[in-house]
């Protein structure tokens, strides 16, 4: 915690968040995934509670996955992440103050609000290749919009 905004990081990676095929595939997999991802849905509760439990102003989430907000529910790339899409949605609404969550995977910069019903969630997608680089994000807790972004671009990082 920082000047009254809550920061946590969560294990959620992409490519079908481990449930992708490949060669040699076993059940023992699909266990190691399940057991990640139900992990990162306990953090993130916890993460929350902590949020609530100290009057945070704000609560910035960060994970590595693209887990595809906008498409509908019976998505088979956007189930790939459950029970932990669901849970985020649950403690956002709870928590009803501004929440960030900072994901990679798709190489290309975006700020949004990924989930019309959550206003109060701000997704942003950092860049990748070829336009790799860092973003700074200044948090004005208590203001209208919270989080501000700026894009920053470093040609010599390109690396496809």
């Amino acid at each position: 915690m920082h000047d009254g905004v809550v920061f946590a990081t969560a294990h959620l990676v992409g490519s079908r968040n481990g449930y992708g095929s490949f060669p040699g595939r076993t059940a023992v997999d699909d266990e190691a995934a399940k057991r990640r991802t139900e992990a990162a849905t306990a953090w993130i509760r916890e993460a929350f509670a902590e949020a609530g439990a100290t009057d945070a102003r704000a609560l910035v989430l960060a994970f590595h996955a693209n887990p595809s907000f906008e498409a509908p529910l019976n998505n088979g790339y956007r189930r790939s992440y459950e029970p932990f899409l669901s849970t985020l949605a649950e403690e956002v609404a709870r928590f009803g103050r501004p929440v960030l969550v900072v994901q990679g995977d798709d190489h290309v910069f975006l700020v949004d609000h990924p989930l019309a019903n959550l206003p109060n969630l701000t997704r942003l997608q950092v860049p990748g290749s070829p336009r790799v680089g860092w973003v700074r994000v200044v948090v004005t807790p208590g203001a209208d919009s919270p989080f501000a972004f700026e894009q920053h671009v470093v040609p010599r990082w390109k690396y496809w």
